[in-house]
């Protein structure tokens, strides 16, 4: 499930689209707040994804300047989430929330309230942090190994870069958004070897020790690393 406002459906998008790659099994609710329908970012591609997959992708849409047929009015609240939790069938794993901070705080402490894991709620704070990690021994030579949408790709590590930045030097159309640290858009799976975030405001201590990092802000400190964007 995800709940997003205005541009904070870019790390979102991606998001759907991966998901709409997995199995049929795969789904996703999401609450998306918006001024209007002409205000608002993806709305043609978001109500053609959803004709095409009416079964895998639900969406509710809430307005803040217009009365829309099928859609609320108001922003975000306690209420309309409470609405849309009761009225989807599926049970979701995880939550995603982009948008302004206001809104982020009160779904993250309503979901919370809910009996929702804070391990299972994942958001993006429009802030890039300033205490990034300097990291000593990251590994300059050596070997990463990316599988992605079931093809695997062998490229060479470098210091300088992180997992993201080899990825797409070598043009590897993997998901990203903010490459900040503070969104969820290019969290991947570690199944070989180690690495350390320069930053993160998103995964918890429980997620990283499964193995997920923030591509954009891990770099390998071991000579051969491998990095899976399928298992996430």
């Amino acid at each position: 499930m995800a709940i997003a406002a205005g541009s904070g459906i870019t790390p979102i998008m991606s998001i759907i689209k991966s998901v709409i790659k997995r199995t049929e099994k795969s789904s996703l609710t999401l609450i998306y707040c918006n001024k209007s329908p002409e205000k608002t970012m993806f709305y043609k591609e978001l109500q053609l994804l959803t004709k095409h997959f009416p079964n895998r992708l639900n969406i509710h849409w809430t307005f803040t300047e217009t009365n829309e047929k099928d859609a609320n009015f108001g922003r975000v609240d306690e209420n309309y989430i409470n609405f849309v939790l009761n009225k989807n069938k599926a049970k979701p794993n995880k939550y995603f929330l982009c948008g302004p901070e206001k809104m982020i705080d009160l779904s993250k402490k309503f979901l919370i309230k809910r009996g929702i894991s804070e391990n299972q709620i994942l958001f993006e704070l429009f802030k890039e942090s300033s205490n990034k990690k300097e990291i000593s021994d990251a590994i300059n030579t050596g070997f990463l190994n990316i599988k992605y949408d079931d093809v695997f790709y062998k490229l060479h590590l470098s210091a300088e870069k992180t997992i993201l930045d080899i990825a797409l030097q070598a043009k590897i159309n993997v998901p990203y958004s903010c490459q900040g640290g503070v969104c969820c858009s290019c969290i991947a799976k570690i199944t070989e070897g180690e690495a350390k975030m320069k930053s993160n405001q998103v995964l918890t201590d429980d997620e990283i020790k499964e193995g997920l990092i923030l591509t954009c802000q891990a770099v390998s400190i071991s000579e051969k690393i491998t990095i899976d964007y399928d298992d996430v």
